[in-house]
């Protein structure tokens, strides 16, 4: 399925994977053809991480690469209330489409920094230690419920908390627990 995936989804120009596909599983024309969404580029690449460590095989580092390379170039809010937040979606070459925040982005996000920061990357852990920070401060503080989308002045669009965020927030938490990034919480292996 990984081979597939990446044959028919990744886009060799910009490195980054499509959104949608024609049935014949070729780039759906115009705009939705463009479209990427900066939380399937985190999560792709730590899924294929995920991978190569669980197997010991260097071999899916490269499209893992591409991937959180598109994301860092792209995929993120340099300014602004959500600064260091990820957009809902991109296009292809870069451009905003979506200048708004869903949080289960944010938590792919998480798991990909919590990665990097594994592999020796000395601001991967800072990024996501604020990452989730700001998570907590725009999507959950003050609010009754934790919220799905938000503008980029961080008002809430969608103020639903859905469950299927559940598995999202949980997975980032563990992520960053076993790459030793949350305080007071050891890494996996190690003694309370």
């Amino acid at each position: 399925l990984r081979a597939v995936g990446l044959a028919h989804f990744m886009d060799q120009d910009s490195g980054s994977i499509a959104e949608f596909l024609t049935p014949e599983l070729q780039p759906l024309p115009g705009s939705d053809g463009l479209r990427r969404e900066p939380g399937h580029q985190c999560e792709w690449a730590w899924l294929l991480l995920e991978e190569a460590r669980l197997a010991r095989s260097g071999e899916l580092d490269t499209p893992a690469a591409r991937l959180m390379e598109f994301a860092e170039r792209h995929g993120f809010a340099r300014h602004g209330a959500l600064k260091g937040a990820a957009f809902d979606a991109v296009s292809s070459t870069g451009t905003v489409l979506e200048n708004t925040f869903l949080l289960w982005p944010q938590t792919e996000a998480i798991k990909m920094l919590a990665l990097r920061h594994t592999a020796g990357d000395p601001q991967a852990g800072d990024r996501a230690r604020a990452l989730l920070c700001l998570m907590f401060e725009r999507w959950f503080q003050d609010r009754p419920v934790f919220v799905n989308r938000l503008d980029a002045d961080g008002n809430s669009l969608w103020s639903e908390a859905l469950t299927r965020l559940m598995y999202h927030l949980v997975l980032a938490l563990t992520e960053g627990a076993r790459a030793g990034l949350w305080p007071d919480v050891p890494r996996a292996g190690q003694m309370a």
